[in-house]
């Protein structure tokens, strides 16, 4: 194996490779994080893999003894891929269905119980949490309808690049503007050296480095997820005179350098004039929506606003007063603006 390894161009360098991919990467990338940091996002996936997980220890752990020193070991590799990051949760699953079919058959499990383990439960999981499917707007098969709307905006006002772009919409913007439009960066790390991933990091932490980067690469555009975790970014765009927010919704905001497009200066999206622009998204009643709408007004410095729309959604009891004024103590923080706002729309009214 190790042989087959060094049959490359670069030998030992290109062996280790895949191993130091990341060593160059200063980001937080979400497909990075461990599986179950995902598990309170409610998404049903996450429940059905946990109960693949189970199923896949239980079964081999009850035939343990007639388990080949292989298949221990690979599984124990599924485990180990599984725990390090979430994008390695399709590499685990085939190795932990592959493992399981051995199982069952070493096990001797009866066709019944085979069809229960594997198909009722399963089904009774997806009735169970069916109203996430169904009420849940990003559920479903093609590109989100959202994101769609950005790039309809796009071509529709024929603007053009260079655009700077977070991590995650270069593969978008590949997809749907290519080839008049080109990504800055994209979901592939191994495509970039160390260079470009300073660069990149600098323009989201640094406004004056920003400015420069913006010159040399002569930035038109800028797209960015709404909620992102660079909320300094966003804000500062949003303050600064040289950009304009044209677009936003609960999903991408879309900035537009003034200087190359002063017809849109009437388009412009500001603390005048936002609350009036997402407001669909309040009056949807659906708490993601609502959660959203909060995220977006805290970023265009409206907590008054945020504080009366939540005070309108809390009932007169005494436990939701207090919860109502230890908010208002303490200052929102869009990086925890999911775990507040659910509590409270969960509150009854």
């Amino acid at each position: 194996i190790i042989l087959a390894c060094l049959l490359n161009p670069n030998t030992i360098k290109g062996m280790f490779y895949p191993l130091l991919i990341f060593k160059d990467i200063h980001i937080q990338m979400t497909e990075m994080r461990a599986f179950y940091t995902y598990l309170n996002t409610g998404s049903p996936f996450f429940i059905y893999l946990l109960y693949f997980i189970f199923i896949f220890i239980s079964t081999t752990l009850l035939s343990l003894k007639k388990q080949h020193i292989f298949n221990k070991l690979l599984g124990l590799l599924g485990l180990l891929l599984l725990f390090t990051a979430a994008r390695n949760i399709g590499f685990s699953v085939i190795i932990f269905y592959l493992i399981t079919c051995i199982n069952i058959t070493n096990l001797k499990i009866s066709t019944r119980k085979t069809v229960l383990i594997t198909t009722i439960i399963p089904i009774i999981i997806f009735i169970y949490f069916n109203n996430y499917y169904l009420s849940n707007s990003n559920f479903g098969l093609g590109l989100n309808k959202t994101h769609s709307k950005t790039t309809e905006y796009i071509k529709k006002h024929n603007l053009k690049g260079p655009i700077f772009n977070s991590f995650g919409t270069g593969s978008y913007i590949t997809y749907c503007l290519s080839p008049n439009i080109k990504p800055f960066i994209d979901s592939r790390p191994e495509a970039f050296n160390k260079k470009v991933w300073q660069t990149y990091n600098l323009c989201l932490t640094n406004p004056n480095f920003f400015k420069t980067a913006t010159t040399k690469y002569n930035f038109k555009l800028i797209l960015i997820p709404t909620k992102s975790t660079n909320i300094s970014f966003i804000q500062d765009k949003i303050n600064d005179p040289n950009w304009l927010c044209v677009t936003i919704n609960k999903d991408l905001i879309l900035f537009a350098l003034k200087k190359e497009h002063p017809k849109l200066a009437n388009s412009n999206i500001n603390s005048k004039n936002i609350a009036s622009k997402i407001s669909y998204l309040w009056e949807s009643n659906e708490p993601q929506n609502m959660a959203t709408w909060i995220y977006i007004m805290y970023l265009f410095n409206h907590e008054t606003a945020i504080l009366n729309k939540i005070e309108s959604h809390l009932t007169s009891n005494k436990e939701n007063k207090i919860l109502l004024l230890t908010i208002q103590k303490s200052p929102l923080s869009p990086l925890n603006y999911n775990q507040t706002t659910w509590l409270i729309l969960s509150l009854p009214t």
